[in-house]
């Protein structure tokens, strides 16, 4: 389909995909998981191990938390996990369930284009299913910064499900019909951000295929880089810890 037709249901899309991510990381937060489930046909939760496979340890920020499902799983590996989250309903789910997991752990309200970390902070930096502001280069500008020297930007961007059962084939027809073919995604346009070694993935799971990014930084001799650090109270809401007098489930951002 081209021309005006295509325009239409490209705007349509956009239009009911903020819709329902604005319900998502809102009001409907609590279902968030139940949906992902239903929706990808249990291959949500695969295509994040895959990431975090390729994570160097141990100290990792994840952006984009959510409800804190793929951070119970970090910390029970062992990881030290630091946890970022614009969304006030989302940071209550996700409070809220690594509080009962019983480990040690940090949430933060924040956003990614201005970290509220010291600069070389962390091993890793993990982001799965992102939304544009993973190819923002203010963020990439900032995850540079609090990224240790080797240390990655692990990013799943994409996933796809194989074709089979019914189940599987119901959700890829979903899939297409809100998001657009998805089998062979293209690779977004990265930022050419100096100090970063990039190449791009792709790795079956069961019941389909995730494609993402790893992102090296490399090491200070290998390329000169100049980042302008972030002031680190702003737009800082540190929700992690039991003292904090922070009310996660507030307004909007």
């Amino acid at each position: 389909m081209t021309g005006e037709p295509a325009e239409f249901l490209r705007c349509l899309r956009v239009k009911l995909l903020r819709t329902a991510f604005g319900a998502l990381y809102g009001p409907l937060a609590r279902v968030y998981d139940l949906i992902t489930v239903l929706f990808f046909a249990g291959e949500w939760a695969r295509w994040q191990a895959v990431a975090a496979g390729r994570l160097a340890g141990p100290k990792i920020l994840e952006l984009g938390s959510g409800t804190g499902s793929l951070a119970v799983r970090l910390i029970a590996a062992g990881y030290d996990y630091t946890g970022l989250e614009p969304s006030p309903a989302m940071l209550g789910v996700g409070l809220r369930r690594l509080r009962a997991a019983g480990r040690p752990f940090n949430l933060v309200r924040g956003r990614a284009q201005q970290l509220p970390f010291k600069d070389q902070t962390f091993n890793s930096v993990l982001a799965t299913f992102p939304t544009d502001y993973a190819l923002d280069p203010a963020t990439w500008a900032e995850v540079l910064r609090v990224l240790r020297p080797g240390g990655r930007w692990v990013v799943v961007y994409a996933g796809a499900l194989k074709p089979f059962g019914l189940r599987r084939r119901l959700a890829g027809f979903a899939q297409r019909l809100i998001l657009g073919p998805r089998e062979n995604p293209a690779p977004p346009g990265l930022p050419g951000m100096p100090g970063f070694r990039v190449r791009f993935w792709e790795e079956a799971t069961p019941g389909g295929v995730a494609f993402g990014w790893e992102a090296t930084r490399v090491l200070p001799a290998e390329v000169p880089v100049e980042v302008p650090a972030a002031d680190p109270e702003q737009n800082r809401v540190a929700v992690g810890t039991e003292e904090t007098d922070a009310d996660p489930g507030g307004g909007p951002q």
